[in-house]
């Protein structure tokens, strides 16, 4: 008989163990269940992992000193040799290169450098070359007029040296050209659309391609760089593959001012960063200087474009292993005026300035029909003055179909507030022939702003 306080006998089955899943790893590895081999695997990994971490925490300075040289860049620095050129140019594309590369320079001559406009200037700008070279270069000085011969010293680090003394040079020479295009030899370029960039940008910017990893290298890469030479863990925005726009006539001599008062001045170190990451970053971040992301533009063989008015474009590619510009200049110029599909990936793309000065946002299927249909209703209600302009107080609406001219919005440009639009031949797109595009930039307010374009008469029309 139970009593009140006895509690009943509870039952509860064993579970039945399962040595797989209850063992914990030492009892595995000792009871040998773990084969010695993947335990060697593991173990090698772990200290693989270890060891990744140890380099990726430290440099061995790679080309960076120690004990810095404090020698002063020289601002004032000579060019022993330059070009005589009668021409002002617009655009001013100023070529990196060393004395050796002649075939190089011959390639990019004969290939996307022979492009006949009198807005458009090609030059080449080496360091000093040796006495065994100097004969050389001034022959092929006096054969095309288009070599400098800068007062800095060769090498791979100087690069950067040599584009300040691309800014002295076109700060010097050609005040008066609204864009310099910074080039590398191995760099391939289509330079009428570089033209119609620098004649659509509105300055102070810089363009490029700014979508890169900002991230500092502490590893020992050629790349590498320590914490004393550079402590923050990040670059500022910056632009790279080897190819940039520098808009605006005094965006040189920004530059210029921020880097006489920066370690660029004093420090050897400073200047054996990368050229792209000083200039495009860290000096136009403290100029104050705007850089804006553009398509187009590749790091290596492969091109890059987007579609502009439905045609496929795009602005440059960078040699890597192929070093023949003349044969990857015709792949980049096979590309050139191909009608878009609506499955390619840079179909249509627009950049968003509120949050970021190189923020992405890629417009979707859903985006372009519902401004198609927007086009498709406003099309019967807003005249069209000729050429072909469209008349309308609110840039929104801009969109009516003219009978032979096809209407596109490009981007926006420089503020949120501003936009622009391209009026293109239906028969092709080629912005450079007479009466072709014209662009007008309108403002929300619906006030009258500038005219771009190729036809003449068109510069009166503007936004009512």
């Amino acid at each position: 008989m139970l009593r009140k306080t006895d509690a009943p006998t509870k039952y509860y089955r064993t579970p039945r163990r399962f040595p797989g899943l209850t063992a914990t790893v030492p009892h595995m590895l000792v009871s040998r269940r773990i084969p010695i081999l993947a335990y060697l695997f593991l173990a090698s990994l772990l200290a693989l992992l270890a060891f990744k971490f140890h380099l990726s925490t430290r440099s061995d300075g790679g080309v960076f000193e120690d004990e810095d040289d404090p020698t002063p860049f020289d601002f004032a620095l000579n060019f022993l040799l330059k070009p005589e050129s009668e021409t002002s140019p617009n655009v001013l594309v100023l070529v990196t290169t060393t004395p050796s590369e002649v075939r190089m320079r011959d390639q990019v001559r004969r290939s996307w450098a022979n492009y006949t406009s009198q807005a458009v200037r090609v030059e080449f700008l080496m360091g000093i070359p040796t006495k065994e070279q100097l004969p050389a270069i001034q022959k092929e000085s006096e054969v095309y007029k288009d070599m400098i011969i800068a007062d800095v010293i060769e090498g791979y680090y100087s690069l950067a040296a040599k584009t300040m003394a691309m800014l002295l040079y076109k700060t010097r020479y050609y005040p008066d050209a609204k864009c310099l295009v910074k080039a590398d030899v191995d760099n391939v370029l289509i330079l009428r659309n570089y033209e119609r960039l620098c004649e659509e940008a509105v300055g102070p910017v810089i363009l490029g391609k700014c979508d890169v990893p900002r991230s500092v290298l502490r590893n020992t890469t050629k790349w590498a760089v320590p914490e004393f030479v550079y402590s923050e863990p990040v670059y500022p925005t910056y632009c790279s593959t080897g190819t940039y726009v520098l808009a605006g006539k005094t965006v040189p001599q920004r530059l210029i001012k921020e880097a006489m008062r920066s370690p660029f001045s004093n420090s050897l170190n400073f200047r054996k960063l990368s050229e792209d990451v000083i200039f495009t970053g860290i000096l136009a971040e403290k100029a104050g200087i705007r850089r804006r992301h553009i398509n187009g533009l590749s790091f290596f063989e492969m091109p890059e474009f987007f579609c502009r008015n439905g045609f496929k474009t795009t602005y440059s590619t960078h040699l890597l292993n192929d070093k023949n510009p003349v044969k990857n200049f015709y792949k980049l110029m096979k590309i050139e005026g191909v009608m878009c599909k609506w499955w390619d990936p840079y179909g249509v793309r627009r950049w968003n300035f509120s949050n970021s000065e190189a923020s992405p946002s890629t417009v979707t299927m859903s985006h372009l029909l519902l401004f198609l249909l927007i086009i498709h209703q406003i099309g019967t209600v807003l005249p069209c003055a000729p050429p072909g302009f469209v008349q309308s107080n609110d840039p929104s609406q801009v969109g009516a179909r003219c009978s032979d001219l096809i209407l596109y919005p490009v981007s926006a440009v420089d503020q949120t507030d501003q936009y622009r639009f391209d009026y293109s031949d239906v028969s092709f797109g080629n912005t450079h022939a007479q009466g072709a595009t014209v662009a007008i930039t309108c403002t929300t307010g619906g006030q009258a702003a500038t005219v771009e374009g190729y036809d003449q008469a068109s510069r009166e029309e503007g936004c009512l």
